[in-house]
């Protein structure tokens, strides 16, 4: 598999403590996500582990399989998803995905700020079930991604001698990263490529393949590469190597339409010293019609379908379509009418 990009990847393999996206897809082969969800993102029974939740006491219940194990053979335990919320939440640990979601378990924030030695909020019951006491349960909280909860385990066992500050760079993150899914490490050369063979002790189907190899190809070389066959798989795909590649017979694409959304912005206040948002009527962004003479004012569905080549979509709502019954598909967005926009705004 050659994962197109002109930078190395990082090789932080635990996703608290990455920087790059590059070293999460890499991975793919050994991670695996502790939860199940749907097509709209909510988490239902299908993984590793399963999350309920107890809305009278604000009490999220995981779950963990009797078939999660770790490559080493060690099965995966409360103990290890609840060390993956601490290596978030610990200070030295310099994580960038430390937030405010995160302080919505009990004794998180007392936590990070050192004044406390543990996560008062994480429970374990025994080492197959970890109870998360919330603050409040919100609706977002039964869906991945959202940040309430972490759908990741880490090997306490293996890492636990390893303190939080060198956790980053330590040789057990970057060079023989332990997973529990169908393939383990076989080797790393760093920044480059990553070889993976069958974990034996993988609890889910048996894997099929006896190898993969996975590597960094420059963009220059991303299309030339495909063509003569050096990969069975791309990963990264750009819309410009898309367009170089998408009329040859040989290859097939495959994907998911992404969440991500680019959108404009407008400054209209500020942030007091209390954290909360200030509109400020004094800027010139303040002004509704401004904001909407802008957004007609941009030719964004044409630059889009020039530059996208057919692997982006023009926006309509901040909610991909991706989301499923919770896209509308029937919202318009803003289309270019330069004379509308003159109107609204001289």
């Amino acid at each position: 598999m050659g994962y197109a990009s002109d930078e190395p990847f990082k090789g932080v393999f635990i996703d608290e403590l990455a920087s790059d996206e590059k070293t999460s897809v890499m991975a793919a082969p050994g991670a695996t996500s502790l939860f199940g969800y749907d097509k709209d993102g909510k988490y239902v029974a299908g993984g590793f582990g399963r999350v309920k939740f107890d809305r009278k006491n604000n009490v999220a219940v995981v779950s963990i399989s009797k078939k999660a194990k770790w490559s080493d053979g060690k099965p995966v335990t409360s103990r290890d998803a609840a060390y993956a919320y601490e290596i978030q939440a610990n200070k030295d640990s310099n994580s960038l995905y430390y937030n405010e979601m995160l302080e919505n378990i009990e004794g998180v924030k007392e936590y990070h700020a050192g004044k406390a030695g543990k996560i008062t909020g994480l429970e374990e019951k025994d080492s197959k079930h970890l109870l998360i006491h919330l603050k409040k349960l919100t609706p977002a909280a039964e869906y991945a991604g959202s940040g309430y909860l972490l759908n990741v385990a880490y090997s306490y066992h293996y890492l636990k001698d390893v303190l939080f500050a060198k956790l980053a760079q330590s040789d057990k993150v970057r060079k023989h990263p332990m997973f529990f899914g169908p393939y383990k490490v076989k080797k790393i050369v760093p920044g480059e490529a990553i070889e993976w063979v069958p974990n034996k002790y993988y609890g889910g189907p048996k894997p099929k393949l006896a190898k993969i190899i996975t590597e960094i190809v420059p963009l220059s070389q991303v299309a030339t590469a495909m063509k003569a066959g050096k990969y069975d798989v791309l990963l990264n795909t750009s819309s410009a190597t898309y367009n170089k590649i998408k009329n040859d017979k040989k290859l097939v694409t495959l994907g998911n339409l992404g969440i991500e959304i680019t959108y404009l912005g407008f400054k209209v206040g500020y942030t007091d010293k209390d954290g909360k948002s200030v509109m400020d009527a004094s800027l010139p962004t303040s002004e509704l019609a401004l904001r909407q003479a802008m957004a007609y004012a941009m030719n964004v569905d044409t630059i889009t379908k020039k530059f996208g080549r057919g692997v982006t979509k023009y926006a309509n709502t901040l909610l991909s379509p991706a989301y499923g019954g919770y896209h509308d598909k029937n919202v318009q967005p803003y289309s270019f009418d330069l004379k509308k926009a003159n109107r609204l705004f001289r």
